[in-house]
């Protein structure tokens, strides 16, 4: 994402990237979703939003206690919010839009790239972010959210596991 930020192509912070992992395609959040995942976390914590000191004086065992818990939200009509919790995000300032709107209009920083992915290295993700049976209707949903328009195809081409199986192993591939 840092290829896309304002005023990259202007600053001399990098020459060249490795991309790898968290692809383009991936929206990033909103300011006013990452404000409800911060207030989430602040509630898990103990805390207000907006205090600063009790957040800052949280031990590192109620942090990811609170993380965890505010990862736990998961608003079913945003599927793929529940994989980047902790995300920068789409603010008007740093990132006036979504990575992938950027490269597309050719609104990036050109310098040389790498690119790259790990092996089953969503399967953590899945898992992080589904701790229960994955059921076919929830997959099919899954579907639809990433892939919109192209959801029928891709859901011929990797159909949901039927009867009670759990389909995160299938969601993950």
């Amino acid at each position: 994402v840092h290829l896309t930020a304002a005023n990259a192509g202007d600053s001399n912070l990098f020459a060249k990237v490795v991309i790898e992992s968290n692809p383009f395609s991936l929206l990033m959040k909103p300011t006013k979703m990452a404000q409800k995942t911060g207030k989430n976390f602040a509630k898990a914590g103990g805390c207000e939003s907006t205090d600063t000191a009790c957040l800052r004086g949280l031990p590192v065992a109620k942090v990811m206690e609170a993380q965890i818990a505010a990862q736990q939200k998961i608003d079913y009509l945003k599927f793929l919010t529940a994989f980047y919790p902790w995300t920068p995000t789409v603010d008007g300032k740093l990132f006036t839009k979504q990575p992938i709107e950027a490269i597309l209009a050719g609104e990036f920083k050109k310098v040389p790239a790498m690119l790259g992915s790990v092996y089953n290295e969503g399967l953590l993700f899945i898992y992080q972010a589904w701790n229960h049976t994955l059921p076919a209707w929830e997959y099919d949903a899954l579907i639809v959210d990433v892939f919109n328009t192209r959801a029928p195809a891709i859901l011929k081409e990797y159909p949901a596991l039927k009867g009670g199986v759990d389909n995160r192993d299938n969601i993950a591939h």
